[in-house]
C-alpha cells in the first residue's frame, strides 16, 4: 500500500477507552474524531494522531501550537517529544495541520524528521476554509483539490459527539472556551464564593467533632463524593456547598491521593463533570488540588487537552504544585492513560513520601485553625499545601 494512501483504506479507525468503543472509517471518521478525541476544535494547530495494530485503533493524539507569522518556531523540544512519543506509541501516524495560512515549515520538518525514525507517515492533510487537502508536500497540496470537512449531520461526527456526551463532555469551539469551562467565578460571583471555604470548615467541624483524623476526613469525602456522583449520573446538579467542602477536603494530601486513585479507576463513574462543576464554583484560591485531580482524571480517560488546562489553573494557583508536575513528566512521556490507574494505586501502597500521592502522613490531627492556615500564604506568597497534620509555623 502507499503509505500515504489511507483515504483508499476501508479497514475502521476506532477510538477506545475502557468505557466506550466507537468505529469510524476513513479520512473523514478520522476528521469527525479530532475535535471530540482533543476536547476543542484545533486552529492553528499541528496534531499527530497515533494509529496501532490491524484495526487502526487510535491512540495518542497530541498537539503543538503553530508559530505566528514571523514568530518563533515551535520549541525543539516539543518537536522532539512528539517524534519520541510517535516512535514509542504508534505503529503509523496521521499529521493533520489546522492552519488559515500558508503551508507552515514545521510541517515539514516534523514529517521528514519522522520519517528519519522510521515511523511510517500514513497521510498529511492540511485544513484550511472548512476543507482537507491530501499534504504530503507542498507541491501536492496545491494540487489538492480538497475534501468538505465532515458537517454537522455527519453521521461519524454524530457518533462521536455523542460517545462524547456520555462522558459528560463536549466538543468545545477552541482551547480559550476549554479553559473557560473549568475556570472559576469572577467578578462579583467571586467575592461571593470566598468565604465559602470557612463555612465548609465550620460545617466540617460540626459534622465530624474533634480531634478530626485522616479516616474521617476520608469517610467524608467518600460520602460527599458518592452523593455528587449520583446527583451528576442523575441529571441533577451538585448541591452548592458540596464544592468548597471537597476542596477543604482535598486540601489533606492523604484524602486528595485517595480521591485520585478513585477518579482513575471508577471508570464508569462520572467523575469529570462533577469535578468540573466544582471547578467552576472554586475561587482561584482554593482549586489547585481540585483541578489537580481533575487533571488526573482528564488524562486517564484520554482528554489531555483538559488535563492540560486543569494543571494551568493548579499552578496558576499553587506554582510548586509537584503532583501536576508529576502528571506532566506522564504525559510528555506519552503513558498510555490505563498506566496511570496503575500508579496511582501501586504509589499510594508505598510508604509516605514529602509529597506527592500518599505524602499525608499517619492518622493526622487537625488543630482549630488547621483550615485557615493552609489557606494562609506562606512567605513566598504561595497558599500552603499539605495534610491537616500540619502545624502552623
Amino acid at each position: 500500500m502507499n503509505p500515504l494512501s489511507y483515504e483508499d483504506s476501508r479497514q475502521p479507525v476506532t477510538t477506545t477507552d475502557e468505557c466506550i468503543a466507537v468505529s469510524l472509517s476513513g479520512r473523514r471518521g478520522l476528521l469527525a474524531a479530532v475535535p471530540a478525541l482533543l476536547g476543542f476544535h484545533p486552529a492553528e494547530s499541528l496534531v499527530a494522531i497515533c494509529l496501532n495494530g490491524s484495526r487502526r485503533g487510535v491512540g495518542p493524539v497530541m498537539r503543538i501550537d503553530l508559530p505566528e507569522p514571523g514568530g518563533t518556531r515551535p520549541s525543539e523540544g516539543s518537536i522532539s517529544d512528539l517524534r519520541a512519543n510517535a516512535a514509542r506509541l504508534a505503529d503509523e501516524v496521521v499529521l493533520v495541520c489546522y492552519t488559515e495560512r500558508p503551508r507552515p515549515a514545521v510541517l515539514d520538518v516534523l514529517l521528514a524528521g519522522l520519517r528519519r525514525d522510521g515511523v511510517r507517515v500514513l497521510d498529511v492533510i492540511c485544513v484550511r476554509a472548512g476543507r482537507a487537502f491530501t499534504a504530503p508536500t507542498a507541491a501536492a497540496e496545491l494540487r489538492a483539490v480538497g475534501e468538505q470537512l465532515p458537517g454537522r449531520d455527519d453521521p461519524q461526527l454524530l457518533l462521536m459527539q455523542a460517545a462524547t456526551a456520555m462522558q459528560g463532555r463536549g466538543m468545545l469551539p477552541d482551547r480559550e472556551a476549554l479553559r473557560r469551562s473549568i475556570a472559576g467565578p469572577t467578578g462579583a460571583a467571586s467575592a461571593a464564593a470566598a468565604p465559602t471555604t470557612d463555612l465548609a470548615a465550620g460545617r466540617l467541624v460540626r459534622m465530624l467533632g474533634r480531634p478530626i483524623d485522616s479516616a474521617g476526613l476520608g469517610m467524608a469525602a467518600d460520602t460527599l463524593l458518592d452523593r455528587a456522583l449520583i446527583d451528576v449520573g442523575a441529571g441533577r446538579r451538585i448541591a452548592s456547598g458540596d464544592p468548597a467542602m471537597i476542596a477543604l477536603l482535598l486540601a489533606d494530601v492523604t484524602v486528595r491521593d485517595a480521591v485520585v486513585v478513585r477518579a482513575v479507576t471508577e471508570m464508569e463513574e462520572p467523575w469529570l463533570p462533577v469535578l468540573i462543576a466544582a471547578a467552576g464554583a472554586l475561587p482561584d484560591a482554593d482549586c489547585a488540588e481540585l483541578c489537580a485531580v481533575l487533571a488526573m482524571a482528564a488524562y486517564r480517560r484520554g482528554d489531555g487537552a483538559l488535563a492540560q488546562v486543569a494543571i494551568d489553573r493548579t499552578l496558576s494557583a499553587d506554582p510548586a504544585h509537584r503532583l501536576s508536575y508529576l502528571l506532566l513528566g506522564v504525559m510528555a512521556s506519552g503513558m498510555p492513560p490505563a498506566e496511570l490507574a496503575l500508579l496511582a494505586t501501586s504509589a499510594q501502597q508505598q510508604p509516605a513520601a514529602d509529597d506527592g500521592l500518599n505524602s499525608g502522613g499517619a492518622e493526622p490531627e487537625v488543630s482549630p485553625d488547621a483550615v485557615r492556615w493552609l489557606r494562609r500564604p506562606t512567605k513566598s506568597g504561595r497558599a500552603r499545601k499539605g495534610s491537616f497534620s500540619d502545624r502552623p509555623d
